[in-house]
């Protein structure tokens, strides 16, 4: 230990806080580590505390090992630079890549400042001589080399680079971390002066090398930064990296209607933005394209499109004015406009598109209706010919089917007269042949009338209205021949529907029913919360058949179209339904769900059917063996339905 006198000590008591200093924050800020900046941050402080223990012994020991000490001082001081890059960029979010000119440089100028200072011995380029001083205090003072020069270059080079850094994200910083970077900033300054003091020996030792007494401000300044501003949280660094980063064109105006900042994107979208500084203006002297096309100081948070011409195309944008507030005072507005050109022409084209289907699909139905009328007529005359003719069924033929409107089939004997005038004997199975035609075009055009539905239907809905559920069930049971079968319906509700569309599902529902159950079949229409159903007492669906019941095509009925299910299930789609076949029942029951009903006050429904829930208590009349009595309820919550003539609606 040498005696090294007032001014000595004072040296050292100044390096030994230092690297307390630093070293306790690089305690800190590992503790803490969440992003890459932080990282190097602390690997900056734990270097930084390095350095000046290395100093601050070197004043402490005798002059021999002042020697070594003097070369773990040099390899730390000019690893320091590039750590204090590798910060800056990482903090800033920029990528350090060796592959960059000026990041390879820099690590070109470190390696030549290692390799320079361990060869020392053999060339003396980097320092040619070291003379020990004792006034004021004992030290080491060099005689400087040209390597040992181009080391300074290359530290004040790093330094600077730093520097410039940490401003361009001054200038740029839009919230609570413009004050951290102003401070990271004096404090880069200041641990850079003492270089400078070094250089130009102003220090109280000349020829000391005082490079390192500039880090206890550093650290300093630091610690106000990382424990009072918070320069090292993601937040307000990543904020302003994300703002940029936006696609969206982002405007922010202050409560006056001045433009207070930008984004990149707005300023490709207006040029004139990244000429000259438009902050501070007002919204139609900045931007004069938007005065005419937003209000001066918009209130409220409207959306829109618009039109610009930007570089003489004309683009389509979408249009969003938000609000921004501090606490419950409103500080100003954003204005961000998204780029939809391409979705504006898909939505026209899809537009078009759409008109064009719908009038294919009206002209493929007219023109195949026309063939087909003529071709049912010329059959029908047909039919008549023969009987003007008294080509037409014997007196003693079977009695007409029902469904044939007393043609005869099958059993019925036709008389004819050929042409020598006696009576002959017509092929019974001729007229059952042009009742098969008019049969298959009747079928046809009821193909064409589903298809017709299909494509009207398939459009969204736009609009829904509170629609009663048992005056719909009960309406569109009146428009159809359900003579031989009965309706109820179980539960006062009221769906949002469209109206129109809902009588369609349950018509072809009803149909359904009636076709597949036969007579007598029971028809219920109930609801749930978030549901409705319709259910009937006929045999079902076969298991085989449940996953592709409601495709196109699929029907068990040989005069079916296999379009009637599709129907229901398109037209519940277009109202943002699912439809699906409730496994659990016996018959057929169809379950609307994500459906918006509403029950009278304290009324949930006779029927849970939301979610996958299968049947519930309340199964109403749709049970075997219910027909041909009347409807009872007297003060039950669940109704027992029964039917009286079977033409007859009965509701609950």
């Amino acid at each position: 230990m040498v005696s090294l006198g007032t001014p000595g000590i004072a040296h050292v008591v100044v390096l030994a806080l230092s690297a307390l200093l630093c070293l306790g924050l690089a305690a800190w800020v590992r503790s803490t580590t969440a992003t890459s900046g932080q990282r190097w941050f602390g690997v900056l402080l734990a270097a930084d505390a390095v350095w000046a223990t290395t100093a601050a012994l070197s004043l402490l020991v005798a002059p021999p090992a002042k020697t070594e000490l003097l070369v773990v001082r040099g390899l730390v001081q000019a690893t320091i630079p590039l750590v204090w890059v590798r910060f800056t960029a990482a903090h800033t979010r920029r990528e350090f890549s060796l592959s960059k000119p000026v990041h390879g440089l820099l690590a070109a100028g470190w390696a030549t400042s290692v390799l320079a200072l361990l060869t020392n011995g053999y060339h003396g380029l980097y320092w040619s001589s070291v003379t020990l001083r004792t006034g004021p205090f004992p030290f080491l003072e060099l005689t400087p080399g040209p390597l040992l020069f181009g080391t300074y270059l290359y530290i004040f080079g790093a330094t600077g680079l730093g520097i410039h850094y940490l401003a361009e994200l001054f200038t740029r910083s839009r919230h609570r971390s413009r004050a951290a970077v102003y401070v990271l900033l004096v404090g880069a300054l200041v641990a850079s002066a003492p270089a400078v003091v070094t250089v130009l020996e102003l220090g109280p030792a000349a020829g000391y090398d005082y490079s390192v007494y500039g880090i206890g401000g550093f650290a300093a300044l630091t610690a106000l930064v990382v424990f009072r501003l918070g320069a090292l949280n993601v937040e307000p660094v990543a904020r302003d990296v994300l703002f940029d980063a936006f696609d969206d064109a982002v405007l922010v105006f202050d409560d006056r209607g001045r433009l207070a900042d930008h984004n990149v994107a707005a300023a490709t979208l207006w040029p004139t933005l990244g000429e000259r500084d438009h902050i501070g203006e007002p919204l139609g002297t900045a931007l004069p394209e938007l005065a005419g096309l937003l209000p001066a100081r918009p209130r409220s948070s409207p959306t829109g499109e618009l039109t610009l011409t930007v570089e003489g195309e004309r683009r389509h944008f979408s249009l969003r004015v938000t609000p921004v507030s501090s606490g419950e005072e409103r500080v100003g507005h954003t204005l961000v406009l998204r780029d939809v050109t391409e979705l504006v022409a898909y939505r026209r084209e899809l537009e078009q598109k759409n008109r064009q289907l719908d009038e294919f699909t009206s002209t493929v139905a007219h023109d195949l209706r026309n063939p087909l009328n003529v071709a049912d007529g010329y059959a029908r005359l047909a039919v008549e010919s023969l009987a003007e003719l008294g080509l037409g069924p014997t007196t003693d033929s079977a009695a007409a089917d029902d469904e044939r409107e007393g043609t005869g089939e099958g059993s019925s004997s036709v008389e004819s007269v050929d042409a020598t005038g006696s009576a002959g004997s017509v092929d019974p199975e001729v007229l059952d042949h042009l009742e098969r035609v008019g049969d298959a075009h009747d079928r046809m055009l009821q193909i064409i009338d589903d298809l017709q539905t299909l494509a009207r239907t398939g459009e969204s809905v736009e609009a829904t209205e509170p629609v009663d559920l048992r005056r719909a069930a009960t309406d569109a049971w009146a428009n159809l021949d359900t003579s031989r079968a009965t309706l109820y319906v179980a539960d006062d509700a009221t769906v949002h529907a469209d109206r129109g569309r809902l009588l369609s599902i349950l018509e072809n529902l009803y149909r359904n029913s009636v076709r597949h159950a036969g007579d007598g079949v029971v028809v219920e229409v109930g609801a749930g919360p978030g549901s409705f159903f319709v259910r009937d007492d006929g045999p079902g669906v076969p298991a085989a058949d449940r996953e592709t019941v409601f495709e196109y095509g699929y029907t068990t009925h040989a005069d079916g179209t296999g379009l009637g299910l599709p129907i229901v299930r398109t037209m519940a789609e277009s109202h943002g339904w699912s439809v699906r076949l409730d496994d659990d029942e016996d018959g057929a029951c169809f379950v609307f769900d994500e459906v918006t009903v509403e029950f009278p006050d304290g009324d949930e429904g006779g029927d849970d059917r939301g979610g996958d829930g299968g049947p519930g208590a309340g199964r109403g009349a749709a049970g075997r063996g219910s027909a041909g009595h009347e409807t009872t309820d007297e003060g039950a919550d669940d109704a027992v339905y029964r039917p009286v003539d079977v033409s007859t609606v009965r509701t609950g």
